[in-house]
């Protein structure tokens, strides 16, 4: 990350943690924060929350760069890094929006890691910091999903610290992203057990099973596309299934777990850029959206492929989008169809007709159930679509599923070179050493 980029960092945290009516100028003030107070045990929750923050922000700038060039989004605005996306060429580091997404991961990344470090270390000294178990598991809940969203959205990845440069990791290495991810969310599954914290383990074990999903998912659309598409993840399968019996037997728990945003603390950047400047919108192969006052003027053009109506699981996450004045909606990471989606893949993949179309009715609600209307597959491909719409999930599907976008130019990557992810932008290229080639020994 580029300095002034890595500094924000603290800055963020330190904010949390500074006292009102600090004056700046005053070199001799004892409220004066540095970096090295967010080790003291009294700030180890606001570590963890500010890892959270950081974390969620991330997801909201780089989703709506990964999301673009699907057709879950199209843009209809002036800016041209966003037409650009829109044509299907997702490799140029000097893209704006690449560019402005990177250093947001790059910062969550490193805030995520420095919170399971202090964590880690106040439980290794006794340090008394409240439920240390709850603690050490969030921190790694977040520690696992944004290594989870690095290993989905990027080509390439720098671990760098602060203003210290990591080499790449390269492209053919990206998949071990995903394990580490996994590593982190297996702590955050066993402390949230530790903790007797039933919320927090339903969401490791989802974020977990979708991580393991993408990884397999990753290994048909990497180096080439997979001849089969299809993925029968047993570790995925594993936590689909104890998630699902999770909420089957805690009525309490909430079956969708969301980045959770509010004017206050974390901003919205896709809901931003296309539900209040409009430079993008929904597609308009899903809906048309007229006016700007949420839930009105929302016309759903995606039809079911069964009961040819309207399709209610686009109109419910297309308003639900649209919802809290337009600019802090909830961001989707895992939820309980997308566990079943995974199970009904698997069933796919293993041949298991009766196990797929149980899987896949649970995700239809009052829709008639499928029993062989149309090819598995193309239910498949159409259940993910609607019920993962904005889930940062569209173009690995349209990658390995052989779909394509009206608007890809012949000549863009996601045509010549279908597969293709995000690079590491020119902001990281310029301040680090090892991609720059600066480095000296």
């Amino acid at each position: 990350m580029k300095t002034t980029i890595r500094s924000r960092v603290a800055g963020s945290l330190l904010a949390v943690l500074a006292l009102a009516g600090c004056d700046i100028l005053d070199v001799e003030n004892p409220n004066n924060l540095v970096e090295e107070s967010i080790r003291n045990q009294a700030a180890a929750s606001a570590v963890v929350n500010g890892s959270e923050a950081l974390v969620y922000s991330a997801i909201s700038n780089v989703w709506q760069v990964y999301l673009l060039p699907t057709d879950d989004l199209v843009f209809i605005g002036s800016r041209d890094g966003w037409l650009e996306l829109e044509l299907g060429n997702l490799s140029n580091p000097n893209n704006e929006f690449i560019d402005a997404a990177f250093p947001a991961v790059a910062e969550a990344r490193w805030m995520a890691d420095e919170a399971v470090e202090i964590i880690d270390e106040h439980i290794a000294e006794g340090n008394d910091i409240g439920d240390a178990d709850l603690l050490r598991a969030r921190a790694n809940l977040y520690a696992g999903l944004i290594y989870m969203i690095i290993g989905e959205t990027m080509e390439d990845f720098a671990f760098s610290d602060k203003t210290e440069s990591g080499p790449p990791v390269g492209p053919t290495n990206m998949q071990g992203v995903f394990d580490d991810a996994v590593g982190y969310l297996n702590t955050a599954v066993t402390a949230a057990q530790a903790a007797d914290n039933e919320a927090v383990e339903l969401q490791a074990l989802m974020i977990r099973a979708r991580a393991q999903h993408s990884r397999a998912v990753w290994g048909k659309i990497k180096p080439s596309i997979s001849g089969n598409p299809l993925v029968n993840d047993a570790g995925a399968s594993a936590d689909a299934m104890a998630a699902l019996a999770l909420l089957a037997s805690n009525s309490a728990l909430t079956p969708t777990y969301s980045a959770v945003y509010d004017g206050a603390t974390i901003g919205n950047s896709m809901a931003s850029w296309i539900n209040d400047r409009k430079e993008n919108n929904i597609d308009s192969t899903l809906v048309v959206i007229a006016g700007n006052a949420a839930p009105d003027g929302i016309q759903v053009v995606l039809m079911d492929p069964i009961d040819d109506v309207e399709d209610p699981v686009v109109d419910s996450r297309v308003r639900a989008f649209r919802s809290d004045g337009l600019l802090y909606p909830n961001l989707d990471l895992a939820t309980a169809a997308m566990m079943n989606l995974i199970l009904a893949e698997a069933a796919l993949e293993a041949e298991d007709s009766d196990d797929f179309a149980m899987y896949i009715n649970a995700t239809r609600g009052g829709l008639t159930d499928f029993s062989g209307q149309i090819a598995e597959q193309d239910m498949l491909i159409h259940a993910r679509r609607v019920n993962l719409l904005l889930m940062g999930t569209r173009l690995h599907d349209m990658y390995r599923f052989g779909i394509t976008d009206s608007h890809w130019l012949g000549t863009s990557v996601a045509i010549t070179a279908p597969g293709t992810l995000f690079p590491i932008s020119i902001m990281e290229i310029r301040a680090n050493c090892y991609l720059n080639g600066t480095c000296s020994g």
